[in-house]
């Protein structure tokens, strides 16, 4: 089937939404300082890895809250990242027979910029499930807001991975004046390890020295990630409903903020996910073809 619109998301309804980031910010404690912005130097680095493919398990927690996604380099090595699955269902309900999930460019493309082959997710204790579709953002730049992608996968057959549901009505501007408020925020272990076992916050993208407008899409976060990590979720709960808010991308080594006087420091950055990039996640997801035989 040709994906005509992305209605089969599962999204908070207009009103829950309202309600929870109401709910969301007045709960929040200290803002962001407020010191103008010093001089600064920033590295970024994405948070792929290459490594040998070897299945984990998920120590104290039945919930898969990601997919390991490898992509094979050699014959022994495999760059390696994470594919958050989103909550999508047919409109009548019922499950169809694939996942949709979004996970970073930069984990599936190599040195040329082309798609790596033989790439697959799995989690642990499962087997490896092929890659149906697979579609990189309008256009892509590793370490840029574009830096995610699209997958479709073969419908993951179990009952403890994490499907999340997504907001349509959270603007840009939104999300960067509640990142403000520093919130709490959910985020996989930092062993590679795909259960969220880490309660860390977002900030406002300076944090991270992610000043430019180059960067506007991204948010800084104080969660731990370790290489391999790129596309891993974070999230917040709704009731018991999870709720993503942004896309890890990659960790900034910071000098120099919010003082020329602070030392080296180090923040993540995540690809938020606001109503921009919604409405360019529907557009590709529209464009992309899978056939749903069951």
């Amino acid at each position: 089937m040709k994906f005509a619109h992305a209605h089969n998301l599962v999204y908070l309804s207009y009103m829950k939404q309202i309600i929870f980031f109401a709910k969301l910010a007045a709960l929040m404690f200290v803002c962001a300082p407020t010191n103008a912005l010093a001089a600064s130097t920033t590295t970024l680095r994405t948070t792929t890895q290459a490594s040998s493919f070897k299945p984990k398990t998920a120590a104290g927690s039945n919930a898969i809250n990601a997919l390991y996604l490898r992509c094979k380099l050699t014959e022994q090595a495999y760059k390696t990242s994470f594919a958050t699955v989103l909550n999508n269902l047919n409109i009548d309900g019922t499950q169809p027979s694939f996942d949709i999930a979004i996970t970073t460019g930069h984990g599936l493309v190599g040195a040329d910029g082309k798609f790596l082959k033989n790439c697959f997710v799995s989690y642990p204790g499962g087997k490896p499930l092929p890659i149906k579709g697979m579609k990189l953002a309008p256009n892509f730049k590793p370490g840029a807001p574009s830096d995610w992608a699209v997958l479709i996968l073969p419908r993951v057959k179990n009952k403890h991975l994490v499907r999340y549901s997504v907001s349509d009505k959270l603007s840009q501007k939104a999300i960067a004046t509640l990142a403000e408020k520093k919130p709490a925020v959910l985020f996989a272990t930092a062993r590679g390890i795909p259960v969220n076992g880490q309660h860390c916050t977002i900030e406002p993208r300076r944090d991270a020295g992610l000043k430019h407008d180059n960067f506007i899409g991204f948010l800084a976060h104080t969660c731990r990630a370790i290489a391999g990590q790129s596309g891993a979720p974070i999230s917040v709960l709704q009731g018991h409903e999870p709720l993503l808010i942004g896309l890890h991308i990659g960790n900034s080594m910071v000098y120099g903020y919010p003082t020329i006087h602070t030392p080296l420091h180090y923040r993540g950055y995540m690809r938020g996910i606001d109503a921009e990039f919604m409405d360019q996640f529907s557009k590709l997801l529209a464009s992309m073809q899978i056939s749903d035989n069951k």
